[in-house]
């Protein structure tokens, strides 16, 4: 049995049509800012890590700058300090917020406001930290 169509109104094969327009008119916007904004730098980046340094004397593109990683020393041990602060910092990090998750999600109760109020307080701490840290050095 076919569907009956009526004059001047849109079938069922563009009516999905008529309803993704206006969607993808929506998030053009924020794709465009995404694309301006994210990846453009992103491939920039990428390109200019690929590139020799402009105080080498050479053009074009190498690997050398992903290498000296392993090769030299130095970079080794700041890649691997680095690797060690991130994981001990990621293990303390859910350490705390798993507990705390759970006794927000579950057993609040009443304080379920005042502890996301002091978990956003202890958030806007840091750049209070860092600006008073710029003083002292400054």
């Amino acid at each position: 049995m076919e569907a009956a169509t009526v004059p001047g109104r849109i079938g069922p094969r563009r009516s999905w049509l008529r309803r993704a327009v206006p969607s993808l008119g929506f998030m053009g916007l924020p794709t465009a800012l995404l694309v301006v904004f994210f990846l453009v730098p992103m491939v920039i980046l990428a390109v200019i890590s690929f590139e020799y340094g402009p105080l080498s004397g050479h053009s074009g593109f190498t690997f050398t700058n992903f290498t000296s990683i392993f090769d030299d020393p130095l970079y080794r041990h700041v890649a691997l300090t680095t690797f060690e602060i991130a994981t001990i910092a990621m293990l303390v990090q859910l350490l705390v917020a798993v507990p705390v998750a759970y006794v927000l999600a579950y057993k609040a109760g009443k304080f379920e406001l005042p502890l996301l109020l002091l978990m956003v307080l202890a958030d806007e701490l840091n750049p209070m930290v860092r600006i008073y840290a710029w003083r002292m050095l400054l």
